[in-house]
């Protein structure tokens, strides 16, 4: 089986300099998904997989379901939407394919034809791609390694994905230390966690926030009460933090923007073109993108109030490294990404040069 390479590859010449710009029928209120649809799809590692029906020869060796059916079906859309002539792609029967798998999971408001977030549909699709490709695979730890730390990183890795592991596992996951510390003894106990997206809540402020820094304050976690350590007598506090272990090629990180009542937050948060996340990560890590730089490629917005408004996407062409701005069917290039209040999903794939810089 071929996976998608952890390394970042350039896009192929099939991807030429007109092809992609392309809008998506809105069926009724489906503007969410087709924000998020046009967003993943310039993800050109996993669209390279796709464009080499890598996707159908997986999908080949496993018993037919609602989720390999969705997987091939937003295959064919990708397909249709980069190798097409069509300036607006219908959706119809994606969404068709889409449903009964959502019902399947218990996402069935996805069949109700009213505003959804796309959030929940990026992640109920994610879930989707990477549970319809996933297989049981021999994962071997090499025997150098002896920094305990790194050690318990990758049993935990294996452990986790051994029987279930997709092209999405390399490509997208990341992996978090979590670190507990009694403020009595100060005994401190390490968990992981894994994840294939990060969530972010936006404070109020007057003064616009760097991403990174909202991302250091997240990893500050929390002090708790009635911790249960194992070396005292008696519950008491702890301090619960986290520090940033692995990261894949492709990082999704989502703004919550909404407070308890509905309304939104309107703070600036700076979201730079290249960012290298090596602040957020754990001292003990010896993963190499803890040293990358991470280029933006595609923004979700979401126009309006909690539970409703109108959802658009800016994506970076990956041939000629212009930016597209894509609103349902309607679709132009823009002079560069617009951020603002309104930014509510970013992603960043590992810096490449781009074939219009190999010249």
């Amino acid at each position: 089986m071929n996976y998608i390479s952890p390394t970042p590859v350039s896009p192929p010449p099939t991807m030429s300099l007109t092809k992609g710009l392309c809008g998506l029928t809105n069926i009724g209120n489906t503007c969410y998904g087709n924000a998020t649809l046009q967003a993943l799809r310039h993800q050109v590692d996993l669209t390279i997989y796709i464009l080499q029906d890598q996707h159908k020869e997986n999908i080949k060796t496993k018993k037919p379901s609602e989720k390999t059916t969705l997987v091939e079906s937003y295959g064919d859309l990708v397909k249709a939407m980069w190798t097409g002539s069509d300036p607006i792609v219908k959706t119809r029967d994606f969404w068709a394919k889409m449903i009964p798998a959502a019902s399947k999971v218990g996402f069935e408001q996805f069949a109700m034809a009213i505003p959804h977030d796309s959030h929940e549909f990026l992640m109920f699709l994610l879930d989707q791609i990477h549970e319809g490709l996933a297989e049981e695979v021999t994962m071997t730890i090499k025997p150098s390694v002896s920094q305990p730390e790194v050690l318990q990183a990758l049993t935990y890795w294996k452990k986790t994905f051994e029987k279930t592991y997709s092209p999405m596992v390399e490509l997208l996951f990341l992996l978090r230390r979590k670190s507990v510390v009694c403020s009595t003894c100060k005994n401190e106990s390490v968990s992981w966690e894994h994840r294939n997206t990060t969530e972010l809540c936006v404070k109020k402020s007057d003064t616009p926030i760097d991403l990174i820094d909202l991302m250091t304050d997240d990893c500050k976690g929390e002090d708790i009460d009635e911790y249960h350590c194992l070396k005292c007598p008696t519950r008491g506090k702890a301090t619960v933090t986290y520090g940033y272990w692995r990261l894949g090629n492709w990082v999704i990180i989502t703004l919550k923007r909404n407070e308890n009542s509905g309304r939104k937050i309107n703070t600036h948060v700076n979201i730079p073109s290249v960012i290298n996340f090596g602040k957020v990560f754990h001292g003990n890590s010896e993963e190499t993108s803890a040293t990358a730089d991470y280029e933006l490629f595609s923004t979700i917005e979401h126009h309006g109030v909690s539970g409703g408004g109108h959802y658009t996407a800016h994506a970076r062409h990956p041939v000629t490294g212009k930016w597209i701005f894509y609103d349902d069917e309607r679709t132009h290039a823009v002079d560069d990404v617009r951020i603002n209040h309104s930014t509510y999903t970013v992603m960043y794939r590992k810096k490449v040069a781009l074939m219009s810089d190999l010249d």
